[in-house]
Order: structure tokens, then C-alpha cells, then sequence
């Protein structure tokens, strides 16, 4: 089973983290409809591509004092631990432009890294 996933254009990181933290600080109203979410990154200029399947748009924004753990669906990750078996890792192109470095992972690599991703994905604060 595969799932496409949401895709942010490699350019347009710096714009959609700024667009992250307008919601986070409030001085951009959160999005409450998909239709809303796609028309304000439009007006940001990010080149965003969301999979048909995406029928809504959810904002979770903690407090400080609140552990928060952000769990993936188990289709998406078993989809991707299946395409780790016969694919290569991919990485955001701003990877390797901030750290000028090779980022393949190698095959016998690929599911350790992806749970090492996942698991400061879960917990990671804004840094």
C-alpha cells in the first residue's frame, strides 16, 4: 500500500515555515477549511501539493508545560517502511544546501533512520 504524501516545493520551505509560525504566533488566523488552508498558501506563494485523500485540515498547538506526541496513521508509516524496501530515502533539497552533504542513505539504513526521524518528528520542539 502506498500513500502519496503532502509535498511542499523545495523553494518554498523558508515561506511555509514563516506561513507555520504566523498561525502559531496568531498574527495569521489558522485556516478552519481545507479550501481556506489551500487559498492562504497560495497567497504565500508556497508551492504546496496535497493528495486527494486529504478531505480536512486540523491545527494541535500545545503549551509549553504539555508533552505533546504527534503520532503518524499506521497506513503511513507501514506504506513508507514498504517503499523503504526497494526505494531510496528522500530528504528536502534544504538538507543538503545547508549542509552540503551526501544524503542517501544507504539500504540497510533506511528503516532505523526512518524511525529516528519519526521519533524526533513526535516530540521535537521549535527549533
Amino acid at each position: 500500500m502506498s500513500f502519496e504524501r503532502v509535498r511542499i516545493a523545495d523553494g518554498d520551505y523558508v515561506k511555509w515555515g514563516n506561513l507555520v509560525k504566523a498561525w502559531s504566533k496568531g498574527t495569521t488566523p489558522k485556516p478552519t477549511t481545507l479550501d481556506e488552508f489551500r487559498s492562504q498558501c497560495n497567497d504565500a506563494d508556497i508551492g504546496i501539493s496535497i493528495p486527494d485523500y486529504v478531505s480536512g485540515v486540523e491545527f494541535v498547538q500545545r503549551e509549553k508545560e504539555t508533552l505533546l506526541v504527534r503520532l503518524p496513521s499506521s497506513e503511513m508509516i507501514e506504506a513508507a517502511e514498504g517503499m523503504l524496501e526497494t526505494s531510496a530515502y528522500t530528504l528536502p533539497r534544504f538538507y543538503k544546501d545547508r549542509f552540503n552533504a551526501d544524503l542517501h542513505v544507504p539500504a540497510s539504513q533506511r528503516l532505523d533512520f526512518q524511525a529516528q526521524r519519526i521519533g524526533d518528528y513526535t516530540i521535537t520542539l521549535c527549533m
